[in-house]
């Protein structure tokens, strides 16, 4: 059975024609995967605008000042027949002011794209004009929980809170029907409150919420231990009450639990 199935040969003559006979298979699959695929994540820069005590590209958002340019750009529409399906911005932070004019050339190139992002929020109100127009499947920002807590891990480099700011963006974009997805980075600390502040949002934009404009995304902290995740996950899910009764919160599929075990 291992012979049949190329594990074992008889010669390294024989290993090495299997060896090349797969990757001239893996090669046709490649060019006929590439020739079919026009879907593209745009990695605008590593550059970033907020200090957030989780955050694990702190040192490439340093070391690496680099914004996408017209040339490369270009190259990425070559590669693909001047054709894109689906776009993904993505960072660091891709909607940064400076960043604005690259991220207006993408879209010029292929205005009748579907598009995604994630994005801290600070300046949807500022992107607002550039990105109305697009039809998106979701723009995904981060919310830790009420003002209070999220002002305490996703500040400013300068140490200003974000809050009010990133909130005044979700509710124009939910407003005026662009698709939000709030994840939330959970711990002990915020679980509970991040769970009202979901209630809150789909009280206050109900009908964004039953016509799936509105999704959420709880997962637990990155950098917490891997049963303390496994913990909160099940918190999450079940949505424990007071008295001990478990009531799953996540029947709508509009929510999503986000394992990372």
């Amino acid at each position: 059975r291992l012979i049949e199935a190329n594990y074992i040969f008889n010669d390294e003559y024989e290993e090495t024609v299997a060896i090349q006979k797969t990757l001239e298979t893996c090669k046709k699959r490649h060019e006929i995967r590439n020739q079919n695929n026009h879907d593209v994540v745009f990695v605008i820069t590593y550059q970033c605008n907020f200090a957030c005590s989780y955050c694990y590209e702190a040192d490439a958002s340093n070391l690496c000042k680099n914004v996408l340019t017209h040339d490369m750009v270009d190259r990425i529409y070559h590669l693909h027949q001047n054709h894109l399906n689906r776009i993904t911005f993505y960072g660091g932070e891709p909607f940064l002011l400076k960043n604005k004019e690259i991220v207006k050339y993408i879209i010029s190139k292929e205005p009748k794209a579907i598009y995604s992002a994630t994005t801290n929020g600070y300046y949807l109100e500022e992107y607002f004009d550039l990105l109305q127009p697009l039809k998106f499947k979701t723009i995904m920002v981060t919310l830790d929980g009420p003002q209070e807590i999220h002002d305490r891990n996703r500040i400013l480099k300068n140490g200003k809170g974000t809050f009010e700011k990133v909130m005044r963006g979700i509710k124009l974009y939910l407003e005026h029907s662009l698709p939000i997805k709030i994840r939330m980075n959970i711990s002990n600390e915020n679980l509970t409150s991040c769970l009202e502040l979901r209630a809150e949002f789909i009280k206050n934009f109900s009908r964004q919420y039953n016509s799936n404009l509105l999704f959420f995304e709880l997962q637990p902290v990155f950098q917490l231990p891997v049963e303390e995740k496994k913990n909160i996950e099940k918190r999450i899910y079940y949505a424990e009450t007071q008295g001990g009764h478990a009531t799953p919160i996540n029947s709508n599929y509009n929510t999503m639990v986000m394992s990372t075990s």
